[in-house]
């Protein structure tokens, strides 16, 4: 069982990563766009 979170976690780790970097590249973009 212990195995299989340590195989998992590095893979939701990195999806939760990619998902954070996609919503900060579109809050900043909203708001340059704001600004203009």
């Amino acid at each position: 069982m212990f195995i299989i979170i340590l195989r998992v976690l590095p893979l939701y780790l990195n999806q939760v990563l990619i998902i954070a970097q996609v919503q900060t590249q579109c809050h900043l973009m909203k708001v340059m766009f704001h600004t203009q």
